[in-house]
């Protein structure tokens, strides 16, 4: 499916939603062509602690596999090896 946006338009979405971009040149001319992004990411830490991890492990550990990628990719820059859930 895809989203047609205009400028000025913005999507919100979660980090569990696998995505592309196709950026159309609808004015027929590639200089006048943009696309600008703002990613935000939120820590549920009043201490700015990662806990990102946290937020794919159950899904993960019950076998979902888009959150099993999604929680790879963070338990090992966050985690200590010795402190990572059972598998």
């Amino acid at each position: 499916a895809y989203l047609g946006l205009n400028g000025g338009d913005s999507v919100a979405h979660q980090s569990t939603l696998l995505h592309g971009v196709q950026v159309d040149d609808i004015e027929h001319d590639p200089s006048n062509t943009e696309r600008w992004s703002w990613i935000l990411w939120y820590r549920d830490s009043d201490t700015c602690e990662d806990h990102g991890h946290e937020w794919f492990q159950d899904c993960a550990l019950a076998g979902d596999a888009v959150c099993m990628e999604l929680y790879a990719t963070k338990v090992g820059v966050t985690v200590p090896p010795n402190q990572r859930a059972a598998t």
